[in-house]
């Protein structure tokens, strides 16, 4: 899969090359809404869409995030590591926003 941006997002450059387009080499089919992208330098994944039951996975700012749904401020997603795909709940505050503010 590839990600293409008109220019990188904040904070993830070193994950783009030259084109601001980053290469996601993984297999499989998703049923993804859309892709999204870690703002916060640790993003931890949560059983459910609420502040309790913080599990230990998370994603580091700049990792891609497909969104399955959303539930208020919160989106269930799957995040394709290199060996294993994590599924879980993050906030909507650790991700880059869908689209861009005027």
């Amino acid at each position: 899969m590839t990600i293409a941006f008109r220019a990188p997002p904040g904070g993830c450059q070193y994950r783009f090359d030259e084109k601001g387009e980053a290469e996601y080499d993984r297999e499989g089919r998703h049923d993804w809404r859309s892709v999204r992208v870690t703002s916060a330098d640790r993003a931890y994944f949560y059983v459910k869409p609420n502040e309790r039951g913080a599990r230990k996975d998370f994603v580091l700012r700049g990792d891609p995030v497909g969104v399955l749904r959303v539930d208020g401020d919160w989106l269930e997603v799957e995040f394709v590591g290199e060996k294993r795909v994590t599924r879980g709940w993050l906030s909507s505050r650790d991700l880059y926003p869908d689209s861009p503010k005027n």
